[in-house]
């Protein structure tokens, strides 16, 4: 409680010593001291609940119960966990477990949250098995949810993907055999072959038909192209019977990498192709070479896309025609194209041959294949690639999506009417109001620091034309790298490490330790007071009565017109006015 002020002004002297004793009972300590509902926040008796007044805090600190209705869903790189918020009082925070394999003794923890959802980053094509298990605020641990793990796996990344399927297109023999002219296209239909010589006029409702079929084993595949009479109106239909439908580039620019070696810089490699791709390649600013059969990222890979700076034919010490290369993958991660000339007995192709025998490299391998149908999941380098519809970008007037999985979106406008209320695990938006649930936990930057929001309680935040209001049991600003707190607020307290204040109102002050100016000097410069109640200053005007030795019994007083010395309560020296 803040100090009372002294009374100053003259009031008899029965009164006077009637106020003493109040301010006494008040400023006092002990059994009998006056308890504020602030000290009774601090000291965690109760707490503020929503809409005035106060609440007692939680009961004793139950024995955790094991967490129920676990279910794990698997994203483009990661798999995302939920189960049902604890019932039990001293809940404390949630461990995840996970493994390869459905083996509870072989899991290892993989993170903790105050929350009952959590987020498992993993990359492409990761399968794991969870487990959780509660803990209670005295560190008590429960049982996990269950003995059987819960499985998910992530997706695979449509870039990568596409990759390996247009790689495969792009150098097959038929994407080469389209590549050369066919001359019968536009021949006459007196031209023996020809597209007009082998179209076949029919009856109705078939006005006319073009096909291709061709037959390996009784896998038929080909096209059509047909006209016909629907209801009085006349359709055309143009159909596909393949494993794989797609569109490709026919300037096919990739073959075999029989070589690798550093360049005529240190940040720079030489990677030799078959000489006819560099005959067939001309170098263009941004151009990329995309590398497969060297090992895939993330697992320390060398597969990736290479930036290109150009051809070059070295002459000395005899690589011949080569493409120049960054030496690390677009995007900045690691993985540098490999020195194989250094063996003693091997050149450089012998040894590329060795250790990479399914090296090749592909020339904007992006523009080659935009537009790729599967209808089957098929196996390619011993990826499973799945049946679907890729493409390396899309311009879409407008989409009706059922569901959709998104690494990243910049969307130029989100119409006002789709956001009236959206729930984004559990946590809502409506109107003004983020409603965040049961919990909200943190995660990382690339820099590993933490960020975001961590609480256990059910926050909301208002925000109004005044700025936002945040509902929350606690809120502490945290530095994610050294895990400081220089801001904190909780239980009614707010607790800053470090201010600096222009100027500022404080109503009533507390001061643990020290107040003093910034130029003090001990003995020679500025002021200073302590927590024990010393005081050094220059010099000091009162402008109304100094108590020495308190405000009752032996003590002095000085005022601006006498002197007076109380023996107890007897007045025994008097000096100025002697009214």
């Amino acid at each position: 409680m803040a100090n009372l002020p002294t009374v100053s002004s003259p009031l008899p002297r029965d009164l006077q010593q009637f106020i003493s004793r109040v301010r006494e009972a008040l400023d006092g300590g002990g059994e009998d001291a006056v308890v504020t509902a602030r000290q009774l926040i601090a000291a965690g008796v109760v707490k503020n609940k929503n809409g005035g007044g106060f609440t007692t805090v939680n009961g004793p600190i139950e024995a955790p119960r094991a967490p129920s209705n676990l279910s794990a869903s698997g994203a483009l790189a990661n798999i995302i966990l939920s189960w049902n918020a604890p019932t039990y009082n001293g809940h404390a925070y949630t461990e995840i477990w996970a493994h390869t394999s459905n083996v509870i003794g072989d899991a290892v923890l993989v993170g903790m949250t105050a929350g009952n959802n959590f987020a498992h980053n993993l990359g492409d094509s990761a399968t794991r098995y969870y487990w959780v298990r509660n803990i209670n605020q005295n560190g008590t641990a429960s049982a996990f949810n269950a003995t059987d793990g819960t499985q998910a796996t992530t997706g695979t990344s449509p870039t990568y993907l596409l990759s390996l399927l247009t790689d495969q297109i792009t150098s097959s023999q038929l994407a080469t055999t389209l590549s050369t002219r066919i001359d019968l296209v536009d021949g006459a239909d007196t031209v023996s072959g020809s597209v007009n010589a082998r179209i076949k006029i029919e009856a109705d409702p078939l006005k006319a038909q073009y096909t291709v079929k061709i037959d390996s084993n009784g896998h038929v595949s080909g096209f059509g192209l047909g006209s016909e009479d629907v209801d009085g109106t006349l359709i055309s239909n143009f159909m596909v019977a393949a494993d794989r439908f797609s569109v490709v580039n026919p300037n096919v620019v990739n073959g075999a990498i029989t070589m690798s070696v550093e360049g005529s810089s240190s940040t720079r490699r030489y990677v030799k192709v078959p000489e006819t791709v560099w005959n067939a390649y001309t170098y263009v600013n941004g151009d990329t070479l995309i590398i497969t059969g060297m090992g895939e990222h993330p697992t320390n890979g060398l597969n990736g896309t290479y930036t290109i700076f150009g051809k070059a034919n070295v002459v000395s010490p005899g690589y011949g025609k080569v493409i120049e290369v960054g030496r690390i993958r677009q995007g900045g991660t690691s993985g540098f194209l490999p020195d194989l000339d250094a063996a003693s007995g091997q050149t450089a192709e012998q040894r590329m041959a060795a250790a990479y025998p399914d090296a090749r490299g592909a020339i904007n391998l992006d523009q080659k294949a935009p537009f790729i149908i599967s209808t089957g999941s098929t196996t390619i380098n011993g990826v499973t690639v799945p049946a679907g519809v890729y493409m390396n970008s899309a311009m879409i007037g407008d989409a009706t999506i059922t569901n959709a999985k998104i690494g990243s979106l910049t969307a130029d406008k989100i119409t006002a009417s789709l956001l009236n209320t959206v729930d984004f695990y559990g946590n809502t938006i409506a109107g003004s109001t983020i409603y965040l649930g049961g919990s909200v936990t943190y995660t990382q930057d690339s820099g590993g620091n933490n960020i975001g929001i961590q609480s256990v309680a059910s926050p909301k935040i208002t925000l109004d034309s005044n700025g936002a209001t945040f509902l929350v049991d606690a809120f502490k600003v945290s530095n994610g790298t050294s895990n400081e707190t220089p801001f904190e607020v909780s239980s009614g307290t707010v607790r800053i490490k470090t201010a600096n204040i222009g100027d500022g109102t404080i109503t009533n002050a507390k001061i643990s330790n020290v107040i003093q100016s910034a130029a003090y000097s001990a003995g020679s410069a500025g002021w200073k007071i302590d927590k024990a109640g010393a005081m050094e200053m220059n010099n000091a005007t009162f402008r109304g009565t100094l108590d020495v030795g308190g405000s009752s019994g032996s003590r002095m007083t000085i005022s601006s017109t006498k002197i007076e010395v109380y023996d107890g309560s007897t007045l025994r020296v008097k000096i100025g006015d002697l009214s």
